[in-house]
């Protein structure tokens, strides 16, 4: 224990004696406290209540040196090994990071939607985040499920593109939609120094700041088309995450493009196609270390990109569409102006800040008289841009 609480702990239970003392005494007399007992009944009784408030302020603080203590103690087992507290032994220190969050929900959390429409319950579905797999967290419903009333489709949940998993980005979740500080790593270089020579310092960073914007959309429906339209479901939680996922890419670019040190490229009247190589060796030759991994582009401007010159995935025209270009995805955008590119290093440069995961709402109340129910999907998020060298705006029309 904190000696300096001990002994304020030790003043305190005098002090309750010393009150309890003087109370006694004026019992066991038959009388009133005299005008110096009430003095020090007063005096006392102050300091016990200014002692009160900052016990409970070192045992709290003592409560969490104890949690450090034995949280370093699980963490080293005693033979010097850091071990993962949730299992395994992957080290909690390490770059692994946790992926996008889905903005799809799993079927399975869509039936027990529509359940509670039928059985005129509110619900709140939180999907979790999704990696390559695109797991989806477990449902919180607000009292019983009763027996399925409404007629499923069949439709396999899909999730929207975006960039945020075109680039496979990583994600960090903050406390509600308040934000999170970052350093930005702006231009910088090592040097070759001689023995008995001071070497080189790197000191350009400087704190950035992301604070997660809500996306949100909602629409009314009747409990009738829910119940009636067998593809009803799964056609309004594709629609809702796709204009969520277009609004998010709208975000990340215009992130990216606000911030001060991504790289500016003139258009020079070159091919198109041959104007991004140029950017994605900026990219590469960047602090950022890495190349780049996609290429934001509007979709006006594809066909002058992805030309007969240009090979795209075999055999032509008649492949899936998988645009690929200097080993950066193509993603087609409307985010992007057109006659412009933003080419980078995504995953490398940038991380996406998850202020709130998506969120499915449904509001079988307030409209229940015209039997209308009210869907709402949100979310909240941002881009902390750590490494602006590793984009690169480029306008590609003289």
């Amino acid at each position: 224990m904190n000696p300096f609480l001990k002994a304020q702990r030790e003043r305190y239970e005098r002090l309750r004696s010393n009150i309890a003392a003087l109370q006694d005494a004026a019992t066991r007399d038959g009388r009133d406290f005299s005008e110096d007992e009430v003095r020090q009944v007063n005096e006392q009784a102050a300091e016990a209540r200014t002692l009160a408030a900052s016990i409970e302020y070192l045992t709290d603080e003592d409560k969490r040196a104890e949690q450090v203590r034995e949280l370093a103690a699980r963490l080293d087992g005693g033979d010097g090994q850091v071990r993962n507290l949730g299992g395994g032994e992957a080290d909690p220190y390490g770059d692994e990071q946790t992926g996008v969050p889905a903005l799809m929900p799993s079927r399975a959390q869509v039936a027990d939607m529509f359940r509670a429409v039928a059985d005129g319950k509110p619900l709140r579905v939180t999907t979790g985040h999704a990696g390559v797999d695109h797991t989806r967290a477990v449902v919180t419903l607000a009292g019983d499920v009763g027996t399925p009333q409404t007629a499923l489709s069949a439709r396999t949940p899909i999730e929207p593109r975006r960039i945020a998993l075109a680039a496979n980005l990583t994600s960090e979740g903050v406390s509600g939609a308040s934000g999170a500080v970052f350093p930005v790593f702006l231009a910088g270089a090592a040097g070759q120094t001689a023995e008995n020579v001071a070497k080189t310092e790197y000191f350009n960073i400087n704190p950035g700041t992301a604070a997660p914007k809500t996306l949100a959309v909602w629409t009314d429906f009747t409990r009738q088309a829910s119940s009636s339209h067998t593809a009803f479901e799964g056609r309004l939680r594709q629609k809702l995450a796709a204009l969520v996922a277009a609004q998010q890419d709208i975000l990340l670019c215009a992130k990216v493009l606000g911030t001060t040190g991504i790289q500016v490229q003139a258009a020079t009247g070159d091919p198109m196609a041959q104007q991004l190589l140029v950017a994605a060796g900026k990219v590469a030759a960047s602090d950022v270390g890495q190349a780049p991994d996609l290429v934001a582009v509007n979709p006006a401007d594809l066909g002058k990109i992805m030309g007969a010159g240009v090979g795209n995935t075999p055999p032509g025209e008649l492949a899936e569409l998988h645009l690929t270009l200097h080993g950066m995805v193509v993603y087609p955008t409307t985010a992007i102006t057109a006659g412009t590119a933003l080419v980078g290093a995504w995953r490398a440069a940038s991380r996406l800040v998850v202020g709130m995961s998506p969120t499915y709402m449904l509001d079988p109340y307030t409209q229940m008289k015209s039997n209308i129910i009210t869907a709402l999907l949100e979310e909240a998020v941002d881009l902390a841009v750590e490494e602006p060298s590793g984009f690169v705006n480029v306008d590609l029309v003289v």
